[in-house]
């Protein structure tokens, strides 16, 4: 065997050994932030937190985001923009290695109550969450 495949060996060996155990497991939210008629939200500030650790980002031009690597828990997504309510989604779990979907939706308003909603189910891949 040459230098060049025992390396390349060795180097598939390492990357399937982290998989297996445990290493590189994550788990991604993202979704989209809208208002109730549809409409985009550009540059909504999105924070999903859980136990552990909070991520923050910001929604891009189309009202995009993504929060791409979480370890799996159950977890919070609040959101929040000038000149809308605060919106929350709890109890959202995120699977191993899966991408969950979840929309911000928000509501015109000065600063008024919270809006939060709970969901308590596993989402599968390509599923959404919509409050």
């Amino acid at each position: 065997m040459d230098t060049k495949h025992a390396v390349t060996v060795l180097l598939v060996l390492m990357l399937a050994s982290a998989g297996l155990n445990g290493r590189i497991i994550t788990s991604s939210i993202a979704g989209q932030s809208i208002v109730t008629s549809g409409a985009v939200v550009p540059q909504t500030a999105i924070a999903v937190m859980n136990t552990d650790i909070s991520f923050t980002t910001t929604a891009d031009s189309m009202g995009a985001y993504t929060v791409p690597v979480l370890q799996p828990s159950v977890c919070e997504v609040t959101a929040s923009g000038a000149g809308f309510q605060t919106y929350r989604v709890t109890g959202v779990r995120q699977p191993i290695m899966r991408r969950v979907h979840v929309d911000v939706v928000l509501q015109l308003g000065a600063i008024r109550p919270l809006v939060t909603t709970r969901r308590s189910v596993l989402f599968a891949e390509g599923q959404r969450c919509q409050g």
